[in-house]
This record gives structure tokens, C-alpha cells and sequence, in this order.
């Protein structure tokens, strides 16, 4: 991306409501779930949008949500980042607060969520917000998500930016899948190059602990680094 900046998006929690159980002939209702849910893992890389955050280093990241039983709900989610020599701050905060349901096999999710970096200088603009649409369909055997995320004033005051992209999942034996995603960036500044990135992997859960692998990739940027090279990345994550 043709820009002093590095654009270091992140992800995001998904999680999904409690539910009631009852057990023998007499059924008796189990309290509710948690409607906290969290996570807090490594990465050999943090990359986002097929663009790395942490200049091709190890990061640490964790989150946590809070889900209404109406769907509403609230999330936090943090990862150390490296945005190079000129800038003091390491810690990249995502805030967000949506409304996510399921009707059948069909998932729904909107959100706004805004990107902080304490520390940075408020000069360089880093600071944004976006919306989100999402919206999936479970198939059984595939999962496919459609997102569209769409902020006017994109990081550094430099106007539309839309990013949408596609994934999927499917599921294996032992608690594991192999998915897939790509992704469009497009952006309405001459400043900033419009590319798109994929990334394919697989992931293992075991012991409440997720295992990934993926490879990543980028297509369509030119004289910017190595900032969106292939990469072979791989995280595990603790739920809880």
C-alpha cells in the first residue's frame, strides 16, 4: 500500500449463546451460560487483510466479549504490533459493539467497531472506524461467510475504503477443518493501492486450544516492502 502506513486491521471474536440443558425424566433447567466469552493466543505473525502488523514478527493478542441474549453484544479485543522506528506505540485495541443471530443455518452479524493505538501521535491519523456486514450459511458440510467492511474515512484521513471478502470452512474428523478465504481492498484515495489477498490453512482443536496453519498471500501491490509477502503462519489460541 503506497502510504507511510502500515495498515494493521484486526480481527475479530466469534461466539455464539449459551443454552439451557435438562436431564432425566424430570427435566431441571441448568443455569445460563457465561455471557462472557474470551480468548488469548500467539502468533508468528500478525497479518490482517494479508498485510502484516508486526513486521513479520510474533505477536500476542486476546480478547474478550460479552453477548446479550438478545443478540446485542460488546467486544475487546487487543494485539501487540510493530509499526516500525518512527512510532512508540506496540499495542494495536479494537473496539466493537454489534448485533449478531442465527435463524436456522443462516448467521447474520452487524458491527461497528473502531481501531485504536494509544500512543501514537495524533498527527499520523491512524485511528478509524468502520462498519460491518456479515452474513453464513451452514451447509453442513461447508460454512460459507460473506463480509463487507465500510469506513468513510479510512486510516490516515484518506477517505472510502471498502474491504470484502469471502471464507469457508470445512469440517474434519477429530476436531479439525481446512478453510479458505479472499479478499478485496479497494479504496477510494489514488494514494493508496487497491489489491486483494488470500490465504488458505488449516486448524486442530484440542484441550479448549485452537492449533492453525495457514499460508497467506497478496496480489496486486507494487513498491511497498514486503509487507503483504506470502507467509506461512501459525497460531494457537486458548479459548474460554
Amino acid at each position: 500500500m503506497k502510504s507511510k502506513l502500515f495498515i494493521t486491521l484486526a480481527g475479530f471474536l466469534a461466539c455464539t449463546a449459551g443454552a439451557w440443558a435438562a436431564y432425566g425424566e424430570k427435566a431441571a433447567e441448568a443455569p445460563p451460560a457465561s455471557p462472557f466469552y474470551g480468548s488469548v493466543g500467539a502468533v508468528t505473525d500478525y497479518i490482517s487483510r494479508g498485510l502484516t502488523g508486526s513486521r513479520h514478527g510474533a505477536a500476542l493478542q486476546a480478547g474478550t466479549t460479552y453477548l446479550h441474549p438478545t443478540g446485542l453484544y460488546g467486544n475487546l479485543w487487543g494485539s501487540t504490533i510493530d509499526l516500525g522506528t518512527d512510532h512508540k506505540n506496540n499495542i494495536e485495541l479494537d473496539l466493537r459493539a454489534g448485533y449478531s443471530g442465527q435463524v436456522g443455518p443462516l448467521s447474520y452479524d452487524l458491527a461497528y467497531i473502531g481501531y485504536v493505538y494509544p500512543g501514537t501521535r495524533q498527527s499520523d491519523h491512524l485511528e478509524f472506524a468502520e462498519w460491518l456486514g456479515k452474513m453464513g450459511y451452514d451447509f453442513g458440510l461447508v460454512k460459507p461467510v460473506a463480509s463487507v467492511y465500510w469506513s468513510n474515512n479510512f486510516q490516515g484521513n484518506l477517505g472510502y475504503a471498502v474491504y470484502s471478502h469471502l471464507e469457508a470452512a470445512v469440517p474434519l474428523p477429530a476436531n479439525s477443518d481446512v478453510h479458505i478465504h479472499y479478499g478485496w481492498s479497494r479504496f477510494s484515495n489514488s494514494a493508496l493501492q487497491d489489491y486483494d489477498d488470500w490465504m488458505a490453512g488449516v486448524k486442530k482443536s484440542a484441550w479448549g486450544v485452537d492449533f492453525n496453519l495457514d499460508y497467506t498471500d497478496t496480489h496486486g501491490l507494487h513498491d511497498v516492502g514486503n509487507i503483504g509477502d506470502p507467509r506461512l503462519v501459525f497460531s494457537v489460541i486458548r479459548n474460554f
